[in-house]
């Protein structure tokens, strides 16, 4: 690893930062990577993450950790309630667009 000087960044809005091109070409990391963040001492900490580390979960995984999460804005109610009115909502642009097209004839 080189000797590179200290670096300070600012962030953007969100708190989102970049990290400078030649610490990450000193690390080894490309513009598309994984950081493991953690407070320690009062400091953050972010270390990157081996190709082997970034661990995707399987399909079943992923739906086991989706039916997992609890919380109101999962009502089933709710969601029938949207999915009408999308499905409503779809079928009325569909009838105008076929209208438009029937009065325009073939583009």
């Amino acid at each position: 690893m080189q000797n590179i000087p200290v670096k300070y960044v600012k962030s953007f809005s969100r708190g989102q930062i970049t990290i400078p091109k030649p610490i990450r070409e000193d690390l080894g990391m490309g513009d598309d990577f994984w950081l493991k963040l953690y407070v320690k001492d009062g400091r953050i900490v972010g270390e990157p993450m081996a190709p082997h580390e970034e661990k995707k979960p399987s399909r079943e995984e992923y739906i086991q950790e989706l039916l997992a999460i609890k919380g109101d804005w999962l009502d089933p109610h709710e969601l029938a309630r949207n999915r009408k009115r999308s499905e409503a909502r779809a079928a009325r642009t569909q009838k105008r667009l076929a209208r438009a097209f029937d009065a325009h004839g073939a583009v």
